[in-house]
Parts: C-alpha cells; structure tokens; sequence
C-alpha cells in the first residue's frame, strides 16, 4: 500500500497508481482504513519527492506511533517511481 504524503495539488497533478494521498498532518484521518489495508498483509509505504523531503519520514514515524510498526519509506519515491517508468494516475483524493 503506497502512501504519498506529499501536498493533495502535487499529489493530483500525478501520484504512483492506487496510492492514497496522506499528508502527515492527516494521518489520524485515514488512520482505519490504513490499519484495514495493513492488517491484509499489505506493505506499508510512505513515498515524497526528493531524497531530503522530510514528508514520508514524517509520516512513517506518525503511523508508527499510531500503532502501525511496519509503515516504512521509500525514499525519493516519487522520483524513483517516474524514472523507471511505472504506471502512475492523475487526480483523486
């Protein structure tokens, strides 16, 4: 499960496919449905944009907190993600 905690316009503008737009300050917002998806097995993982975006560490060290321990990082996700070409969307929440 990717979480992008980049701001909603960037995450609007194009985001890794099926990812759900988390912003640190609004993890307790989508906080059960994290938990339902993590529960199933799913992977935790909170993406930005950039090596030094504070964003996704932020986020996984608040979803930790919130009793999620197996939120994890990737770091420069975003960029990682469009340079090898993955699939992406535009729009949604």
């Amino acid at each position: 499960m990717f979480l992008d905690a980049r701001d909603p316009v960037s995450f609007y503008e194009g985001h890794i496919k099926g990812a759900l737009n988390c912003p640190p300050a609004e993890a307790q917002t989508y906080l059960q449905e994290i938990i339902t998806r993590a529960k199933s097995g799913r992977a935790v993982i909170a993406y930005c944009d950039g090596v030094d975006c504070p964003l996704s560490p932020e986020l996984a060290r608040t979803l930790q907190g919130l009793g999620i321990p197996s939120a994890k990082v990737l770091v420069d996700g975003w960029g990682l993600w469009l340079k090898a070409g993955f699939p992406i969307e535009k729009g949604g929440r």
